[in-house]
């Protein structure tokens, strides 16, 4: 059976499935499996984003063209 044929079935029993212990378990698996964007961030990106975060809060902004010329 190929992949595709694979899925298709596990759709197939999720959509007719009522057992909410089961559907729970589903759904952490997938949350386990999803990657967070963030965790992929150096630990300078993060900072910076921090930073910029906190300028917003605190009513600094910045030009786009002087916080690009950081990353070129």
């Amino acid at each position: 059976m190929d992949i595709q044929t694979e899925k298709l079935d596990l759709i197939t029993w999720l959509a007719q499935l009522n057992d909410t212990l089961v559907i729970e378990e589903v759904k952490t698996l997938k949350k386990e499996q999803q990657e967070d964007w963030w965790d992929t961030l150096s630990k300078d990106q993060q900072d910076d984003i921090e930073a910029g975060l906190e300028d917003l809060r605190m009513g600094r902004k910045k030009d786009v063209a002087e916080v690009l010329a950081k990353y070129k």
